[in-house]
């Protein structure tokens, strides 16, 4: 089993960090295994910035709802060798 990370270690070649930041969990439907959620992703990458899988993220197995592929780059930061996304 992989060891777990801070989000202050350093990255490897060419390895991303995801997170997500829980904002509201609603609509909770226990009969149907079914909730609504809004949340922050963020990323880490420390290769090209020609490469960063970030600019590819997909939700798999979401609803069919306009705003679910609404994903709004809120800020993009260059820390030392790693690129940030927020």
């Amino acid at each position: 089993m992989e060891s777990l990370r801070g989000p202050g270690d350093p990255l490897g070649p060419d390895e991303l960090q995801l997170g997500a930041y829980v904002t509201v969990i609603d609509d909770i439907n226990l009969l149907g295994n079914q909730f609504g959620a809004e949340f922050f992703l963020w990323t880490r990458w420390s290769g090209s910035a020609k490469t960063n899988p970030s600019d590819r993220l997909a939700v798999l197995n979401a609803p069919s709802d306009k705003n679910i592929d609404r994903f709004e780059l809120l800020d993009r930061r260059q820390l030392g060798d790693a690129l940030a996304l927020g």
